[in-house]
């Protein structure tokens, strides 16, 4: 049980960084507040999660 939420936890990882990179390259391009709101929604989804 636990090597599966690990492995999932990995997966999440990834894919919450992959997005976040994403989002960063198209925030530069139109400004700036949108990372404070991404990281507070984010942080409370995985607060909700763990």
């Amino acid at each position: 049980m636990e090597k599966i939420l690990k492995i999932i936890y990995r997966i999440m990882n990834g894919l919450f960084h992959y997005f976040y990179a994403h989002l960063k390259m198209k925030e530069n391009l139109n400004g700036g507040n949108f990372q404070r709101k991404l990281s507070r929604r984010s942080l409370l989804l995985f607060e909700n999660l763990f």
